[in-house]
């Protein structure tokens, strides 16, 4: 019985690994975007309006350096939990 449970929580848990997440928050404009670097989130919206946020967004050096490395950061967060 013992052998039985660790093998179905086991595979329940592989389950979990694999599966992709079914959960996806809507974006409905280009402002509410957490990351504008991560395609799952870019991909919702129409080429012009995420071209023209990127442009009003990487307006300076400094804030196109800091949405980079903002990215840079978000990336490792993500495969710390993985």
């Amino acid at each position: 019985m013992l052998l039985i449970l660790a093998i179905a929580s086991s595979l329940l848990l592989a389950l979990l690994v694999v599966l992709p997440r079914t959960r996806r928050r809507r974006i409905r404009a280009a402002g509410q975007m957490s990351n504008p670097f991560y395609f799952g989130l870019f991909t919702q919206l129409e080429q012009q309006e995420y071209v023209d946020y990127l442009v009003a967004e990487l307006d300076t050096r400094g804030r196109a350096r800091e949405l980079i490395a903002a990215d840079i950061y978000r990336i490792g967060q993500v495969l710390r939990r993985k």
